[in-house]
């Protein structure tokens, strides 16, 4: 058995729904757990493999179990955000990645050259290097540029200096969904997992540099724990809930879309969808009933009025009034044998002779 807990730190969890960007996520989602761990474990680099090789055997676990307590969400508030301007220091994020694929082309042509010895790979790897490095001196070239001292400005370079003051940059509306569990805990549970010692190690390491799971505002901490709590999430074809699980190739997933966006593009994670239900308890629910008989009519006194013990009469005779005609029709076919027979109206007699005359005052009902 494998289980990994975790603990919100600041007691509410901030992620949005993956199909409803206005709603918060709970309980969260295997997948996401899963891409926290692959963050911490490329914390540094380069990858510890044998962190690696555990994050690989951990995806190939499946759906994990979960339990997780009930949690409420807080109301929904839009801000409005401060954006950075790029233009004001030069837009660097397309000159890096042309600059890496520029990189990885050059590495590429250089293990062809190794591998032939024809003319043609030599000169092509030449070409591509006299590239890179015209590239890459034309990007160092615009950042010293962008960053050096200038003794004289232009009423331009003041206009977009003065954007990036706070009560001047433009700010845009975000929305930041979170819930707060009942209990601020989280466990992911692989019942049938057999993990050697190795595999406990390196995952027990990775668990304890993750510090974050969904907005970088949930600070949480991560542990192994031999003693699960019973999952109140169980996989299933007929569950309701559809969580998000890693695939058995995620780590591979996760690392060839970080090297095609760099952080810098819209992304989608890669997951696929589970049904997600309560666990079978196994016993039959029952429907709840009253004690009393179907054909009594049960009042409860909603207000504070206080009526004495005298009234009952007056009370009953103007309920029998307002009864609808359906109850009435009933009480009808009653007495004609074709439905339940109703309640016979006891003898009115003085309250006084059947009760304390220091009682005939006290609330009837309730």
């Amino acid at each position: 058995m494998l289980a990994l807990e975790v603990n919100f730190l600041t007691g509410r969890f901030v992620a949005t729904q993956f199909n409803d960007r206005r709603r918060g996520e709970w309980p969260p989602h295997p997948a996401r757990l899963f891409s926290t761990l692959v963050a911490a474990c490329h914390a540094s680099e380069p990858a510890d493999p044998t962190e690696l090789a555990a994050l690989d055997w951990l995806a190939a676990q499946g759906a994990p179990k979960v339990s997780a307590s009930t949690a409420s969400e807080r109301e929904l508030y839009t801000v409005f955000v401060p954006v950075n301007d790029p233009t004001v220091v030069g837009d660097f994020e397309s000159a890096r990645d042309e600059l890496v694929e520029s990189a990885q082309a050059v590495e590429t042509a250089r293990a062809k050259a190794r591998s032939t010895s024809a003319a043609g790979a030599e000169r092509e790897l030449s070409q591509l290097e006299k590239q890179h490095t015209k590239l890459s001196t034309g990007i160092l070239g615009r950042i010293e540029k962008a960053i050096a001292a200038r003794t004289a400005m232009s009423s331009g370079d003041v206009k977009r200096g003065q954007s990036m003051l706070p009560e001047q940059r433009v700010r845009q509306a975000r929305t930041f969904p979170s819930v707060s569990p009942d209990e601020p805990r989280v466990t992911f549970i692989w019942d049938d997992s057999k993990p050697d010692a190795a595999v406990l190690e390196a995952l027990d390491r990775i668990a304890a540099r993750v510090v974050r799971l969904g907005h970088s505002s949930t600070l949480v901490s991560v542990r192994l724990t031999g003693e699960a709590p019973s999952p109140n999430w169980i996989p299933s074809d007929d569950g309701e809930v559809r969580l998000r699980i890693p695939l058995v190739n995620q780590l591979a997933l996760l690392t060839e879309a970080f090297t095609r966006h760099r952080e810098t593009e819209p992304r989608v994670m890669p997951s696929i969808p589970q049904r997600y239900g309560a666990p079978s308890t196994g016993v039959a629910s029952t429907v709840p009933s009253s004690i009393f008989d179907e054909t009594w009519i049960i009042l409860r006194r909603a207000g504070e009025l206080a009526l004495p013990c005298t009234a009952g009469r007056a009370s009953r005779v103007q309920f029998a009034g307002c009864c609808s005609s359906t109850l009435r029709s009933r009480w009808r076919s009653s007495s004609q044998g074709t439905g339940p027979t109703p309640p016979q109206p006891t003898n009115p007699t003085s309250p006084s002779s059947r009760c304390p005359s220091s009682e005939a005052s006290t609330r009837m009902g309730t």
